[in-house]
């Protein structure tokens, strides 16, 4: 791994995938590092009332808190990254902005929802395996 984008949503796994990202630099050297916070993009009945600015503002702010949280292990190491931040459905913004970066993989915590649930559901993990041809590092 040389350019790695790291998915990131505030959950504990989410924050191991990180700490995997700090600990491969510390084995094998840095790497470019992208930190990625995907937020759905809010339906308008969510929203309903609501300025556009407003709905963008909150996402972003709590984008920013997410991403603070998640990326302390690499700040604590001393290790360069780029945060960003985009709205749409996760896997979908995950594979095309790993693609856009010219990454060489993508490490992320999956939300450990089962089997079950994770078929009904869908898991971003399972749809991002299927959108991407790069190795998925998934950490639990």
């Amino acid at each position: 791994m040389k350019n790695v984008l790291v998915a990131v949503d505030g959950s504990e796994n989410s924050r191991r995938a990180v700490q995997f990202v700090r600990d491969f630099c510390r084995d094998y050297g840095p790497i470019v590092i992208h930190v990625l916070n995907v937020e759905p993009a809010p339906q308008a009945w969510q929203t309903h009332g609501m300025e556009q600015e407003a709905i963008e503002e909150h996402l972003r702010s709590r984008a920013a808190q997410v991403t603070e949280k998640s990326v302390r292990p690499l700040k604590d190491a001393g290790l360069e990254f780029e945060a960003l931040f985009e709205l749409g459905e996760p896997a979908q913004v995950i594979a095309q902005v790993a693609a856009r970066l010219g990454c060489d993989a993508i490490v992320m915590g999956t939300r450990g929802l089962g089997t079950i649930r994770g078929m009904v559901l869908g898991s971003v993990s399972t749809k991002l395996l299927h959108l991407t041809e790069l190795p998925v590092v998934l950490i639990r």
